[in-house]
């Protein structure tokens, strides 16, 4: 406490530490607010602490007055005629504090010491950057050392100069709550909004100290007094349920405040501090439906909606709020009063689902921002969904639950609903699409687009209808779903939705494009190839989407030669500095594919080369560089540019310059030595095939190539009837049923994604047929499911094991034959 009635107490110091004091002291000084600091002069004797004199009258009527010995908890001890006493905060009617003189120095020069720390305040709160607003806490000291002459010339302060509000009152609260009487009668002179605020502001920081006074106040004739102990209360934390039963009538009271401000405080702050009181929804409910002031109605439905998200679905108070904020959605006048009913029933989730009829109706509200608020509330509640599926005659509630798990909140959920949904079959694809469409905000709608691709082409008709709906959300969905179909052939829906409006329908559609490229169908990647070469050149494709064709090109321009030129043309003209690198850089990896001497080989080093000289951002440069270096001795033509570049004047361009033509010189000089010269690596041996897993009538192994295969035996007659293939170990393998299913997750991470070198066959054999699934492939050449449809047009009978013997097509993977080394 900083005034002339208190006593600066030092911590000792040790070696140069402070040293915490007792306990005891500690807690009154926190609570008389004495400073304990330490000095920056020599550590004086420490004196005895200086305690106020205190009078307070008790909710029984008597009275009691002493030395305030202690305030914790809520609870004063009093020293009085020898004997000590102690009561609440709740007990209290009302207490002052009387100080006594402390002896204690003032700071030198008065008024213009005074004046000149205000003068530094003012700097501190105007300084700009990231400080600015803060108040150097040794300010604050001086400040409040002195006393209550600083309150009417720090508050006149905070008048021009809002961001001194919070600094003073900290100022206000180290003078302690002896001053408290003196910022009483500082608002009673001055009821401006920054006296009362900044006022307010230091009556929160005296805490429970505090709370009698405020009380006072809120019952005071002036309008103004009853202001400052609303907005005393409006962001306190709550009060202990004594403390809150004290405040419960004056807060309901406020209700009918003659004061507008006042009113428009109170529904927030009785729902706040009272949360447990039977009269707390009674009387919000009842301020919603008559209270004239349209700030008191907003204040009340958002107290309303805060007591709501407390109560249990289907409970009498819970009814009675979500009737409320249904009436006022359809029934108030003001546009700003239907806009927070309805965003309170969303706030409320499945509890508001009663109030779907009157979401329902306000969809259709004549502001805009309503009706929008609405149809986000009826996601919310979980009733759009609901009411949409009825609309289209969906009744199984089987299909109705899973369907609502997909748009839920729980990821998991949401997997296991579209696994199922997979199993039900492709009848539900129009239910599906019924939920995507109505729920625009859908956070798995891949996971549904991954659904719908499983159901495999024999949705595409009706996907070619959906890639023209309406809604983006559903042409998205579609676009992506394509990626994960098992198609052989370009769905015309797909290319059209590359131009699509939406740019995230366009982004879906590039990446299911990316993904059918990486199918070795050549006919397929035939017809793709154009496509993607439009996107590159498109500039209204977003850089990133772009991005992705530049690696597909950059890998099947070996075939395509016009993927060639493309990404010369890009790296060339596009307007963006950055991409033409990342085109570069593709070029570079397309470039180390090609033979050496082929004009398509030559094309690329000439334009990386011309670029070298031609660009203007070093940035760019460097990449091009980087993409010569890339393609080694390929890139000898590069050499004399690539040595003109080593003298760069941006640093980081010549280096990466030296770094390529030393890179080029080595492969080229590797090249050309004569053979006994080049030390020949030694050759890998095929490690044997080795089983790495084995359950009941299934057994995993990893072949000589790496390759793992997955088995699946017949339990009666132990012959195979279905291997698994891939590049990556099975992460997952669990039983459904009477079956199994094996999930491959490359790297151990992810779920079934494939790119680059990973890929993935099943194979089954099952009532003497045989059906192979592809899923990513790119090491083999031919589509092997093409190839065994024409294998068993020759051959009806022939077996997994035969095809699989006699099959060049899946040669590569000779994990396959060194499967039957086991058998």
């Amino acid at each position: 406490m900083h005034s002339d009635n208190c006593v600066r107490t030092p911590n000792r110091l040790v070696n140069g530490h402070s040293r915490p004091i007792g306990l005891l002291a500690c807690m009154m000084l926190i609570v008389l607010g004495i400073d304990s600091s330490v000095l920056a002069e020599p550590p004086a004797p420490q004196a005895s602490p200086v305690r106020p004199t205190v009078t307070a009258v008790l909710t029984d009527g008597t009275s009691v007055t002493g030395t305030l010995k202690s305030f914790v908890d809520g609870v004063y001890t009093v020293k009085a005629g020898g004997k000590t006493k102690s009561f609440t905060t709740a007990d209290v009617q009302s207490i002052q504090f009387q100080p006594k003189p402390s002896g204690r120095p003032t700071p030198q020069g008065g008024n213009e010491g005074l004046a000149e720390l205000i003068s530094k305040l003012r700097k501190q709160a105007d300084h700009r950057g990231p400080s600015r607003g803060r108040v150097d806490p040794a300010l604050i000291e001086q400040l409040a050392a002195v006393g209550p002459a600083a309150i009417e010339p720090l508050l006149a302060e905070t008048k021009t100069n809002t961001s001194l509000r919070g600094p003073v009152s900290l100022a206000f609260k180290e003078m302690g709550p002896t001053v408290i009487p003196r910022l009483i009668e500082a608002v009673r002179k001055d009821t401006s909004s920054s006296t009362i605020h900044t006022v307010a502001y230091a009556l929160r920081e005296f805490g429970h100290a505090s709370l009698p006074v405020i009380r006072e106040v809120l019952a005071d004739e002036d309008s103004g007094m009853r202001l400052l102990g609303m907005t005393a209360l409006r962001r306190r934390e709550a009060l202990t349920r004594a403390e809150a039963d004290a405040f419960e009538e004056l807060l309901i009271a406020a209700f009918d405040d003659t004061s507008p401000k006042v009113r428009s405080l109170a529904p927030e702050t009785f729902g706040r501090l009272c949360p447990t009181s039977k009269r707390l929804v009674p009387t919000l409910i009842d301020a919603l439906a008559n209270q004239e002031n349209e700030g008191v109605r907003r204040g009340t439905i958002s107290a309303l909606s805060l007591a709501g998200r407390n109560m249990a679905a289907g409970s009498e108070e819970m009814v009675q709020i979500v009737e409320a904020l249904s009436t006022a959605l359809l029934e108030d006048t003001a546009m700003g009063i239907r806009l927070g009913a309805a965003r309170a029933l969303g706030a409320l989730g499945t509890k508001a689902q009663s109030a779907a009829p009157a979401l329902m109706a306000a969809t259709n509200d004549q502001a805009e921002r309503v009706g929008e608020s609405a149809r986000a509330a009826l996601h919310d509640i979980g009733a759009a969904l609901v009411v949409a599926l009825r609309e289209a005659d969906v009744t199984d509630a089987n299909v109705v639950a899973l369907i609502r798990q997909l748009g839920g909140k729980d990821r998991e959920a949401a997997m296991r609903a579209a696994r199922e949904l997979v199993e039900l079959g492709p009848a539900n694809l129009a239910a599906v699409m019924v939920a995507i469409r109505v729920n625009e905000r859908n956070r798995y709608w891949n996971i549904v687009a991954a659904m719908i691709g499983a159901w495999g082409e024999g949705v595409s008709e009706a996907l070619d209808a959906y890639a023209k709906d309406e809604s983006p959300i559903v042409r998205r969905t579609v676009a992506a779903a394509w990626g994960h179909m098992e198609t052989y052939r370009l769905p015309a829906a797909l290319a059209a939705l590359l131009h699509d409006s939406d740019p995230a329908v366009v982004s879906a559609a590039v990446d299911s494009l990316v993904t059918l490229s990486e199918r070795p169908i050549p006919t397929l990647r035939k017809n793709i190839v154009p496509l993607l070469i439009e996107v590159l050149a498109d500039k209204d494709v977003p850089e990133q989407d772009r991005g992705k064709v530049v690696g597909v090109l950059a890998r099947v321009g070996l075939k395509h030669p016009e993927a060639t030129e493309a990404l010369i043309k890009a790296m060339t003209e596009d307007k963006s500095n950055r991409f033409r690198g990342t085109v570069a850089r593709g070029l570079g990896r397309l470039g180390r594919q090609l033979r050496p001497g082929s004009k398509e080989l030559d094309r690329i080093v000439q334009a990386l080369a011309d670029a070298i000289e031609n660009e203007s951002m070093p940035d760019t440069r460097r990449g091009v560089i980087d993409a010569l270096g890339y393609m080694e001795s390929r890139s000898e033509a590069a050499l004399p540019v690539l040595a003109q570049a080593a003298n760069d004047s941006y640093d980081a361009v010549a280096q990466a310059a030296r770094k390529a033509v030393t890179k080029i010189e080595a492969a080229v000089k590797t090249r050309d030595a004569p053979p006994n010269e080049v030390a020949e690596a030694p050759k890998e041996q095929p490690a044997p095939a080795t089983v790495f897993a084995e359950r009941d009538n299934s057994r995993d192994v990893r072949g000589r190539d790496g390759w793992y295969i997955y088995s699946r035996r017949d339990a009666a007659t132990g012959r195979v009837v279905e291997l698994i293939v891939s590049n990556s170990q099975p992460a997952i393998v669990s039983r459904k049923g009477d079956g199994e299913r094996v999930t491959f997750r490359p790297g151990g991470k992810g779920g079934r994604s494939f790119s680059g070198n990973t890929g993935l066959v099943i194979l089954r054999q099952e009532d003497g047929a045989m059906r192979m699934t592809l899923v990513g492939l790119p090491v083999l050449s031919v589509d092997p499911v093409l190839a065994y449809q024409k294998a068993l047009q020759a051959t009806p009978s022939l077996s997994l094991r035969d095809f699989i013997a006699t099959s060049k097509v899946l040669a590569p993977i000779g994990s396959l034959r060194s499967f039957f080394e086991f058998e």
